[in-house]
């Protein structure tokens, strides 16, 4: 508000009560205008809003090219002056133009799309599209006195130079580049003009029809600022005000129809038929104090800290939802090692119009399984869905037990007896398991412990010692003391060793697509027999998708080989060390020469003597690569040279190693108390 007094003419004469008389001069028009009618419009405009935008001045450009368009419009300073870019008038857009003043100050005319401002030669980086209030001199028609025209200053200025005070209009901030084209343009710092007030009333028009029809306005609503602080909306009308809505002064709370009725809020449906009615879509609460709370109908008041069910909370914490009132009551999992219901009090299950009290139990997607609930008003029990009925029931008023078959007396020895077998307790403790059919079997979905009450599978036994000793006492060549099958046949887990397996004829026999698979190093400490081999690697240049096989390299004798490179000196001889092992573990060498780059005619002039030997080529510098293979002498090899050819034993005629190459036939190793285990059927006079 500008702080100059506020004057005008006096044209009444109070002494005489009349008019004044005479004509009016400039000097009169000057303090009228200048002195009272401008100020006064820019004090009102000042006091009733803030300063901004207030339609229009859209900025926009193309980015990569020079220059900013700025739409017309309007904004309100900050001294209460509305500056106006408007269409067929004029701006200035000089950044360097005089500020103090008025008479030749060069514009420019503001079209339809309003001004251009050119941005080429400017620096890089961003800068502010300002718009300020001035105006300047034109002669207008040369018989007639000067006059002002309003010429918005448009212009660009570094975000230093324009205090955040009202005084200049930012419309938006522009980047640009090395050059001054446009790299980007956003609001950074737009500011829109406001409406400072308490209140505002909302009205709407209205309409009376009779002899005398009629049509006026009346208010509707009031959005106000309550003395207090805080926001208030109170709907009016032709009858009573609603408070509709309530916020507190911290600006903490907020209340719908805070002085009491009912009103239907709808997100999704037009007519709510509740408080809150959502459709078509969930309701979220999030954040640390998240979830729904309601209380009880009969409650009063709302109670923090319910000690009798005054209020309930549903929530979610470390991946379950509980319900809550003054402790957790009930919780539900998904995941994770907790049970997927927790309940922390009693149940009760009560019979309603089904034939029983109970719950139902169902594996995935078999349907209802088992039952465990009331088998009659004086029995509850285990039920079997799939064809086995009640399999147990307990008496409730006695306490009996009553199973498929007899049961024994709970304080002292007592027997089951299940189809002739029996298992019992003799007395102190002593259990007993005794079949009626010399067959204890384990068919079922069960496990056994032994040492342990927690089997790793259908069998576990737990040992400081050896943990199963299996012995057979039968002479023959598949009188096993253990036959495993299955996915994998044995799979074990020790400290020290796994399987130690001892036979007269084999420690171990393992058949499948895979007769044995080892994770780790492997030992042997004798030979190894075998129809073929190689490595198998994950391929060096698709390791994620493929294998690499190479096979390994076969000779009926014992060999090692040595490999490597030999430059000839300038007499064309050469001499190649090797391990101080290699005489001592090697006998009937043999030598392999070959010459890269150049040919030349190489040989060994000193044979392996000494873990070396002499080659000599008919040229200096020759790269000689050699090869050196040995055949193994050392005490367990002359002992175990391995057998080229030999006849098979009477037991194994008829039957092959690889019965598949050869057609079909009985396997060497046929087990006869499992076919299942081998692709090929046990020969017929095996």
């Amino acid at each position: 508000m500008s702080a100059i007094p506020i004057i005008r003419s006096q044209y009444w004469n109070p002494s005489t009560g009349t008019v004044r008389g005479g004509s009016t001069a400039h000097g009169e028009s000057l303090v009228d205008v200048e002195s009272g009618l401008l100020p006064l419009a820019r004090a009102t405009a000042s006091s009733l809003h803030t300063w901004g935008v207030a339609d229009g001045l859209a900025v926009s450009a193309v980015t990569g090219a020079d220059g900013v368009t700025v739409a017309p419009g309007a904004g309100l300073d900050a001294l209460g002056r509305l500056v106006v870019l408007a269409t067929g008038g004029v701006a200035v857009i000089d950044p360097a133009a005089d500020p103090s003043q008025v008479l030749n100050v060069p514009t420019v005319a503001v079209g339809p799309d309003g001004v251009v401002l050119p941005t080429a030669g400017t620096a890089a980086g961003a800068w502010l599209v300002t718009l300020t209030f001035r105006e300047v001199q034109d002669q207008g028609q040369l018989s007639n006195a000067p006059v002002l025209l309003l010429a918005p200053w448009v212009r660009l200025q570094g975000s230093a130079d324009v205090p955040d005070d009202g005084h200049q209009l930012v419309l938006a901030t522009v980047t640009l580049d090395a050059s001054g084209l446009v790299t980007a343009l956003d609001a950074t710092r737009r500011r829109l003009s406001g409406l400072p007030t308490a209140r505002v009333e909302l009205r709407r028009p209205v309409a009376a029809g009779g002899a005398k029809p009629s049509t006026t306005q009346q208010a509707g609503a009031v959005l106000a600022v309550p003395d207090g602080g805080g926001l208030s909306l109170t709907a009016t009308g032709a009858g009573p005000d609603v408070p509709v809505l309530a916020v507190d002064a911290a600006l903490q709370t907020l209340a719908l129809l805070p002085g009491g009725g009912r009103a239907g809020i709808g997100v999704g449906i037009p007519a709510p038929g509740i408080s809150l009615h959502v459709e078509g879509s969930a309701v979220h609460s999030g954040g640390v104090a998240a979830g729904l709370s309601f209380a009880d109908r009969g409650a009063g008041s709302f109670v923090e800290v319910p000690a009798n069910g005054e209020r309930w909370l549903w929530y979610s914490q470390d991946g379950t939802a509980r319900l809550w009132s003054g402790s957790d009551v009930l919780t539900v999992a998904t995941s994770g090692p907790s049970v997927a219901l927790d309940v922390a009090r009693r149940m009760r299950v009560q019979q309603g119009p089904d034939d029983s009290a109970g719950i139902w139990f169902s594996q995935r997607q078999t349907g209802d399984r088992g039952f465990v609930g009331m088998a009659g008003d004086t029995q509850i029990g285990l039920y079997g869905a799939a064809g086995a009925g009640w399999g147990l029931t307990m008496d409730v008023t006695t306490g009996a037990l009553r199973f498929g078959a007899d049961v024994g007396r709970p304080d002292g020895p007592c027997t089951l007896s299940l189809w002739g077998s029996q298992i019992g307790d003799v007395g102190n403790g002593v259990l007993f398991l005794r079949s009626g059919g010399a067959v204890v079997a384990f068919d079922g979905n069960d496990s056994v412990g032994i040492g342990t009450a927690s089997p790793g599978g259908r069998l576990g036994v737990v040992s400081t010692g050896t943990a199963v000793t299996a012995e057979n006492t039968q002479d023959g060549l598949f009188a096993s003391a253990v036959l495993a099958t299955g996915m994998i046949g044995v799979l074990t887990n020790a400290r020290a060793t796994g399987v130690w397996a001892a036979g007269k004829n084999y420690g171990v026999v393992g058949s499948g697509a895979t007769a044995g698979q080892f994770f780790g190093n492997v030992s042997i400490t004798g030979s190894l027999s075998k129809g073929g081999g190689g490595f198998r690697i994950d391929h060096p240049l698709d390791p994620a998708n493929r294998y690499l096989s190479h096979s390994f390299v076969e000779s009926p004798e014992m060999l090692n080989v040595y490999r490597g490179t030999a430059t000839t000196d300038a007499d064309g001889a050469a001499t190649v060390d090797l391990p101080d092992y290699v005489d001592t573990l090697n006998a009937d060498f043999t030598y392999h020469l070959t010459v890269l780059g150049e040919p030349a005619a190489v040989g060994v002039t000193e044979p392996m003597r000494g873990n070396r030997f002499g080659l000599r080529a008919d040229r200096p510098g020759a790269e000689v690569c050699w090869l050196l293979l040995g055949v193994r002498q050392d005490p367990w090899a002359r002992e175990h040279r391995i057998q080229v050819e030999e006849d098979k034993p009477e037991h194994a005629r008829d039957r092959f190693l690889h019965p598949e190459v050869y057609g079909g036939g009985a396997r060497a190793f046929q087990h006869p108390d499992d076919e299942a285990i081998f692709t090929y059927a046990e020969a017929a006079d095996g």
